[in-house]
């Protein structure tokens, strides 16, 4: 596991060439709470470890997913504003 310290608006780029995945640091609260937000193809899925459990263990068998906090999308970008 790779361990990085970064302040807001910092990024870390995963990958090469049009497959990479951008992570940005949007914000960092005074508790200590970090907004991350994430840059990727289309084709690329990005879950929160609890959505993607559930779409592995429900999902797969209908064909839906459970979402549970808001997601601002926009282009390629998505922000978890939770």
């Amino acid at each position: 596991m790779l361990v990085l310290s970064r302040d807001a608006r910092q990024r870390v780029i995963i990958g090469e060439g049009p497959a990479a995945v951008v992570v940005t640091v949007v914000e960092v609260s005074p508790g200590g709470r970090v907004r991350l937000g994430f840059e990727a193809p289309g084709g690329v899925s990005i879950d929160r470890e609890e959505v993607r459990i559930d779409k592995l263990q429900n999902g797969a068998r209908d064909g839906r997913t459970r979402h549970d906090g808001p997601t601002r999308k926009t282009d390629r970008t998505a922000v978890c504003t939770r």
